[in-house]
Parts: C-alpha cells; structure tokens; sequence
C-alpha cells in the first residue's frame, strides 16, 4: 500500500498558529510597504488586534455575525480633524483574528493579502477616501 501526502494550502495551514502579536506584526510590515506619500500619513495610527469585535461594536454597526467585521477604524479621518484633536485622540485601526482567519482559510488567499486588503480599506477611511477608491487588491505574498 502506498501512502498518500497531504497537505494543506500554507494559508489554511499556517492560520491557526498566528497569534494576537503575529497579526499586528504582520500588519505593521504591510503598513510600512504603503506608498510613502500615504505612509507619512498614518505612521501614527496605533494599531491593535483583538480575537473579535466586542458585542457593543458589532451592535452599533448592525453586524450580525461576529465574523463578517474582520477590520475597523477608531479615530477622526485626517480631513475632518483640527489641530487639538490631531494631539488629543488617538487614532486605531483594530484587526480581528478570528474572523481574519476564518476569512483566509475560506478565500484561500494569503493571511498576508487578506491583512493587507483590510488594512488599505482602513487606511482609506483614515484619510477620508470613498469606498469605491478603495477597491485596489493589495497582492503580497
């Protein structure tokens, strides 16, 4: 009897094992391969992982299942912001892990370009772009 190999795509295989920390490096890497123009901008925006969105968030953004919001902003987007709030509020993009890896395993794309693509839609609401700005697939492997 001959035995067979198998062997999971790196991105369905790899997900499970990334922890909290992982993600946010990962996502500080992509950040820093932003244009420089856009990463001047956003250099300052803290950026955090959690395992899920808490249930007040996905209740006051009318999210039913605790796995479609996969990424989300917290601050002012730059255009609406004033001198005093620029200092004062701290600007977040906050990723959430388990619906990044589920994301990945289902999409079989890359943790890298699913982050990644989270990331820039993010990053446009920071800088106050329209969503259909926002489309461009962020490809890394």
């Amino acid at each position: 009897m001959t035995k067979k190999s198998f062997s999971l795509p790196i991105s369905a295989s790899c997900t499970p094992l990334l922890s909290l920390a992982s993600i946010e490096e990962i996502a500080h890497t992509t950040i820093k391969m932003l244009p420089r123009t856009i990463y001047k901008q956003i250099k300052n925006i803290h950026i955090k992982t959690e395992n899920f969105a808490t249930h007040k968030v996905l209740r006051e953004l009318n999210v039913a299942n605790k796995y479609d919001l996969l990424g989300l902003y917290s601050g002012i987007p730059l255009h609406e912001k004033n001198l005093l709030e620029e200092q004062l509020i701290q600007d977040t993009i906050l990723l959430y892990r388990g619906p990044l890896i589920k994301y990945t395993r289902d999409s079989h794309d890359s943790i890298n370009s699913v982050i990644g693509n989270v990331l820039i839609q993010e990053v446009g609401h920071h800088l106050g772009l329209a969503p259909h700005k926002l489309r461009r697939p962020f490809t890394i492997k």
